[in-house]
């Protein structure tokens, strides 16, 4: 009995030890890479390439309806998410993919407390540089592409 309980306590540290390694799918690159990515699909790095918080249509428009950001799931990166720029920006929006810290170039590691505080700062950043109104666009978690 002693066993099952010793082996059950074991790999309830393990999981929790390692809770975030399966909440948290990201896609890494480097930012020449990642820039490389936004160049190919006509994206550029927003709001700067030095402390980019997501990717945002060159041409972006300024129009009337206002901004979208788009959170993406718990895998990949904003760059894996254009189809958002190709639906919303034709019904008149400008679009910015959020991209979270740990994700992608972005520095740091991806937590609860850092993706909330990551995206108000982002809000943030887009009403100061684009005005309201700012329409929040959130995925549920996507299941991680599972590459060869």
């Amino acid at each position: 009995m002693l066993s099952i309980l010793l082996t059950y306590s074991l790999l309830l540290l393990l999981v929790f030890l390692f809770q975030r390694k399966m909440i948290y799918f990201p896609d890494t690159y480097s930012i020449e890479d990642q820039q490389q990515l936004a160049e190919q699909s006509n994206l550029k790095l927003w709001p700067s390439t030095a402390d980019y918080r997501g990717l945002i249509a060159k041409t972006s428009r300024t129009t009337g309806k206002g901004t979208v950001i788009v959170f993406h799931g718990n895998a990949g990166s904003a760059t894996d998410r254009t189809y958002y720029l190709d639906a919303l920006e034709k019904l008149g929006y400008r679009v910015i993919l959020a991209e979270y810290p740990g994700y992608a170039a972005r520095n740091g590691t991806p937590s609860e407390a850092a993706l909330i505080s990551d995206g108000i700062q982002t809000t943030k950043q887009a009403l100061n540089d684009f005005g309201g109104p700012i329409f929040l666009w959130g995925e549920s978690p996507a299941i991680p592409n599972l590459k060869p």
